[in-house]
Order: C-alpha cells, then structure tokens, then sequence
C-alpha cells in the first residue's frame, strides 16, 4: 500500500501545522473572542490532517483520525456565532441558552461514538471494505451533510444580523471573518451538490482544504495585524499627555545622533535608556518619545544598530587580531549570544558567515 504527498497534500498538511501553532497561541490568550477562533482554528487543522492522511493513504497508519471530523461540521456554525456575540457581550457555556446550540454536534458525537472506541484493526477493516448504516441511521447519515450545511448557514445568517444591529468597534474585521467563513461554507454545500450529481472527485474535496487553509492563514494574518494596531494604539496613548513640541522633538533627535556619532556612546555595555537621556539633558520619558515617534525605533534597536555597523568595522580591521567574543565585546556587547542575534537581524548574515566572505573578497581582489 503506498503512501505519497502530492503539492496540495502537502501544502494543505503544511497549513495544518500552522493551523495548530495558531490554535495555541490564541487559546492562550485571556481574550474569549480569541479563544473561540482558536477553537475553530485546531478544528480545520485536525479535519485538514484527517483529509490529508485519506488522500495519502496515511489513515490505514493512523486509523484513530479516520471520521473524527464527522460531528465538527455541527460545531462551526455556533462557534462563529459564539464569536460573533463575544465581541458584544461575555459568554457564558454554563447558560442553558449558549450550550443548547450544542445539542446537534452533541448527538452526532453519540451516534458515532461506537466507532471511536474501535480498535485499529477494526477501523482500518472498515476504511477498507466501507461504511453501511442499516435501518434510521441509515437515513440520518445520508441527510447528514444538508442538516450540517443548513446549519452552518443559519448560523452564518444570525452571526451577520448579529453584528448588523450592534454597533461595534471591529465591525470590519468582524465581517471579513463571516465572509471567510462563507466561503467555506458555500465550498462544502457545492462539494455535496457535485457529489450527488457528478459523483466523486478529489478536486471536490480540495475546495474544501483551501477554503479552511485561506480561514486559517487569513486568521493568522489578522491576529498580527490587530496585535500591530494595539502597539501602535498604545504608543499614541503613552505619549498623548506630553509636552514635547515637534521642534523640541527634532532638537533632541538631532542632538542624540550627533552624540551617538561623534561620542560613540553605544559602546558602553552598560548604556540604558536613563543614561542615554542623561547624556542629551532630557528625561526618560521624552528619550523614548524621541525614540518611537521622530525616528521610529525602539532603544534596543536604535542602540545595536550603532553597534553592529562598529562590528562591521572591526570585522574589515582587525578579523585577525580579535575572535567574535572579541569584537562582540568591542562593539559595546555584552555577550556573544546577543551580539549574534542582532547581527543576523541587521544584516541577514551571521558575524562568522560576514567574515568569512569578506575574507573571500579580499582574496579575489
């Protein structure tokens, strides 16, 4: 039996993997709104592996993950509306009102339950030779996908009323989170109409994994864009109540650089930012105005900079007097460890690799 990833699988097994990685960070958060797309977000991410491992023939090696989408699909819906009614009120699970959306993913999870606890052999037997429900069930499973589909839509259409009749802050990004979520839905509704119609392609089911893989990276890619607003938000917020006037602001800017030039300041090991702002005659609080809002870099930044273009040179000068450690410490830093992370930042190579290859073109010239 063999086993092989094609660019889609492995694409689609890739984004998984991202999938899960953004489901921790975000369940960690205290944020209720950021714990429920995380919750969806690990939910894509196990269907997309269980979807990737049938398409590879993976499920016969883990049998365990075969089916165990099955109740999810009654999940999706009321977790976007959750999410959708986080951003105006706290929710409460405990409340008969919040869990009784539940109740179809809860009785899709007994029904199925039979199966769950299976053993491998068993599992891999039925993978095999197919599924066949007898008598009622037999007709639940065939209606099964039309309920899931009709419920994910429900919920879409109380979600975007919802957030129609509330006046809220996030309503955009609110909105492009629904409109995701339509997309996938409107891609697993078309995947059912194909099958009955046209019968089955892998194609189908493809629609599908891109419509959660465009969810998941699309998730992610809000996360650290909001995370982004928040500090630029809190870095207007910190300085709204100052004094400082523009042409105060450029003074000491222009001050701080010609000290920084000419005293060479950044190759104090122990420099801080109160002795930075000592050295220009100004306050903390204003350095760090200065800092953020005129030249637009944070202290650390704006300090190793400084050091690594003294690096740069000492590496040119005098590679054969001083190890790393060496000129680690003659650039103001006060470790190796450090030194070689700010480096690697600035110039995108490590110090050992910009010394080598400033070697070689030396030797060639």
């Amino acid at each position: 039996m063999g086993y092989s990833f094609d660019t889609w699988t492995s694409l689609f097994l890739l984004a998984s993997a991202q999938g899960v990685f953004l489901a921790v960070v975000l369940l960690a958060s205290k944020n209720q709104a950021k714990i429920i797309l995380g919750i969806i977000s690990l939910l894509f991410s196990i269907t997309l592996i269980e979807y990737v491992f049938f398409w590879t023939g993976y499920r016969y090696v883990f049998p365990h993950l075969n089916r165990i989408s099955d109740p999810y699909f009654f999940l999706f819906g009321p977790l976007i509306y959750y999410y959708s009614r986080s951003q105006i009120e706290s929710i409460s699970i405990k409340s008969f009102r919040n869990w009784v959306h539940l109740l179809p993913f809860i009785l899709l999870l007994m029904i199925v339950l039979p199966y769950y606890v299976l053993g491998s052999e068993e599992k891999i037997q039925l993978s095999i030779t197919g599924f066949t429900r007898t008598g009622g069930l037999r007709y639940f499973f065939i209606a099964k996908p039309w309920l899931q589909a009709l419920s994910m839509i429900c919920y879409l259409v109380m979600s975007w009323r919802l957030i129609s009749e509330n006046k809220l802050m996030e309503k955009r990004a609110l909105r492009f989170v629904l409109y995701l979520f339509a997309g996938f839905v409107i891609a697993y509704t078309s995947y059912y109409i194909m099958i009955f119609t046209a019968g089955y392609l892998r194609e189908y089911d493809y629609a599908i994994s891109i419509a959660m893989t465009v969810f998941i990276y699309t998730i992610g890619y809000l996360g650290y864009r909001n995370e982004l607003e928040k500090e630029k938000k809190l870095a207007s917020q910190k300085y709204q109540n100052s004094t400082l006037s523009s042409g105060e602001m450029k003074s000491i800017s222009s001050d701080l650089l010609k000290k920084m030039n000419i005293e060479k300041l950044y190759l104090n090991r122990d420099l801080n930012l109160e002795k930075l702002a000592e050295s220009v005659n100004t306050s903390k609080h204003n350095l760090s105005q200065v800092l953020n809002k005129e030249i637009g870099k944070k202290f650390s930044d704006f300090i190793n900079e400084f050091r690594i273009e003294e690096a740069k040179n000492l590496i040119l000068d005098k590679s054969e007097e001083l190890s790393i450690s060496g000129i680690a410490r003659e650039a103001g830093f006060n470790n190796k460890t450090s030194f070689n992370t700010a480096f690697k930042k600035f110039t995108g190579v490590t110090p050992t690799r910009f010394k080598e290859s400033t070697k070689k073109s030396v030797k060639s010239d």
